[in-house]
């Protein structure tokens, strides 16, 4: 009897779980363009493209003061697009700073969009509703937990994708 009081609870409290009506929502794309070729990145690795068609080519950067360097560094040389994915992301200096790179990117009119897990985003709800306030940016959670943030405060409209 109470194994199946417990299972019609857990039933239910799961159906009710929904997320938000993607209705708004706008179709979003990272692909590699001939005007990504133009810009001073695009020209600067094109000799190394020539030589590797159709690969992609990746830096594995062990140091996490070199990867972070490369981070920023990649950011402030942006001229088009910048498309960032984290698993966690802290309200600490190194967040703050990248933070604050893609702020000054989205200002030069530079195409900005940070994915990141909303399991990972603890205390950065305002910092992101700013950031995704501006006209070049797009900010989207995945995994969101809507009832957890119902009961926080100050909770800002962020995006969020399924």
């Amino acid at each position: 009897m109470l194994r199946s009081g417990i299972a019609i609870i857990a039933a239910g409290l799961v159906s009710s779980c929904g997320l938000p009506p993607l209705d708004n929502r706008s179709e979003s794309q990272a692909t590699m363009t001939q005007e990504g070729l133009d810009t001073r990145l695009g020209q600067s690795l094109a000799p190394l493209a020539a030589q590797h068609p159709g690969l992609s080519g990746v830096l594995p950067l062990t140091d996490s003061l070199d990867a972070f360097a490369a981070r920023i560094l990649l950011i402030a040389a942006a001229e088009r697009s910048v498309d960032v994915q984290y698993y966690i992301w802290r309200d600490d200096i190194t967040g703050n700073l990248l933070l604050r790179a893609l702020h000054d990117a989205a200002q030069r009119k530079v195409r900005v969009r940070l994915l990141l897990d909303d399991n990972g985003t603890n205390g950065l709800d305002s910092k992101l509703a700013l950031l995704n306030a501006e006209p070049n940016v797009e900010v989207r959670l995945f995994n969101p937990f809507p009832l957890l943030r119902a009961y926080q405060s100050g909770r800002g409209s962020l995006r969020q994708t399924g």
